[in-house]
């Protein structure tokens, strides 16, 4: 029996949402197996992977199960760092305490609140730092 064109549209609508639905599925699949790099290098001479810290950061998941190693050329990074929860197993290994600085200049009033004046935030489990020092150059006040 030939289907009137209200049933083939119907027909057709389903067909449309089961493609869109698989189409989605499969985009959630490739981003949580998305294979992150056990080592990832940030040199502020664009020599590594990235330029500063945070753009590093920002590519591991929220979700991360696996260990991490950040290697942090020598050099100073003036710039603000969050690790949030979900970036666990994550270490940043400078090449030399005295050479290589994370540090950022934020004070209170700046900031709007003390606990918001950081150079560095750490809210992540399994989080190691080494051969590196972190800094707040604002100063005193």
């Amino acid at each position: 029996m030939p289907y009137t064109q209200r049933q083939l549209g119907k027909s057709q609508r389903i067909l449309l949402l089961a493609l869109l639905f698989e189409l989605l599925c499969v985009a959630a699949f490739s981003q949580t197996t998305r294979k992150i790099p056990s080592l990832i290098v940030v040199a502020t001479d664009g020599s590594g992977d990235f330029k500063t810290v945070q753009e590093a950061l920002d590519q591991i998941p929220e979700d991360n199960q696996q260990r991490i190693l950040i290697r942090i050329k020598s050099g100073v990074y003036n710039e603000q760092i969050r690790v949030s929860s979900g970036k666990r197993y994550l270490t940043l290994r400078g090449e030399d305490p005295r050479n290589t600085v994370l540090t950022y200049r934020l004070s209170a009033q700046q900031a709007g609140n003390t606990r918001l004046a950081f150079s560095t935030f750490v809210n992540a489990d399994d989080f190691r730092a080494e051969n590196l020092t972190f800094e707040n150059s604002f100063g005193t006040g």
